[in-house]
């Protein structure tokens, strides 16, 4: 993957897409497919478009999915663990992803599942995210001898991070607020929704915002309403 400027675009993909929403682009293959994201004001996310040079043309989410690597297992026998590799694309997005099902050799109980952007150019190999993942899985034990106060430090420093990262890409900051994020912090703490509020309001006063704003910017994108 090579990045491109816009002025690096074929000429089909400028006459599309407007200098001031692009985020990134790349090249794969010299040119045989350009990756772009987009910003979806809509959204307040990242859209991810793939053109094809075959086609001189944007491809459709149907041809995208067809032409998606297949599904594979990968042994990893010093972990002691197998992760099913397999790919999806975020809803509305389009975000392709490669999605882990991390299980021990031979067995079709799950330890844990994991994701990363398929484009990214800091993406993990399959290893990396396997110890990462198996890490988390340990983590789970050592947090629940955490008291209260170590707890919301810990979610604070998450929450920092995953903001700054997201600014970092391109995104604003609440863009991380959703389900997707709410499942991961309750794969941890199941009952995180009781200390929350106050993890909310410790971020507030880290970053010097105010705490009401946060607090509904972390409903926004949510199922259901958590935080009064």
């Amino acid at each position: 993957m090579k990045n491109l400027q816009y002025n690096d675009l074929p000429e089909t993909l400028k006459s599309k897409i407007k200098e001031e929403e692009l985020l990134t682009a790349y090249s794969i293959n010299n040119f045989k497919k350009v990756l772009i994201w987009i910003v979806n004001e809509e959204l307040g996310k990242q859209e991810e478009l793939e053109y094809s040079s075959e086609h001189n043309a944007l491809l459709s989410l149907e041809e995208r999915q067809k032409d998606a690597p297949c599904e594979r297992v990968v042994s990893i026998p010093e972990m002691g663990v197998e992760i099913l590799i397999y790919y999806s694309f975020e809803l509305n997005t389009n975000v392709m992803y490669e999605n882990y099902q991390i299980r021990p050799i031979g067995s079709t109980d799950v330890l844990a599942n994991s994701s990363q952007i398929y484009y990214s150019p800091y993406k993990n190999s399959p290893e990396e995210v396997a110890k990462g993942v198996l890490d988390e899985y340990k983590f789970a034990n050592t947090y629940k001898s955490f008291d209260r106060d170590e707890k919301i430090n810990y979610w604070v420093g998450i929450l920092y991070r995953l903001r700054r990262q997201a600014v970092e890409s391109g995104c604003e900051e609440d863009v991380i607020f959703d389900d997707k994020l709410l499942k991961k912090m309750k794969e941890v703490d199941q009952d995180i929704e009781i200390i929350l509020h106050l993890c909310l309001e410790k971020l507030a006063a880290l970053e010097q915002i105010d705490e009401s704003k946060l607090k509904k910017a972390f409903n926004k994108n949510m199922s259901d309403d958590l935080l009064c």
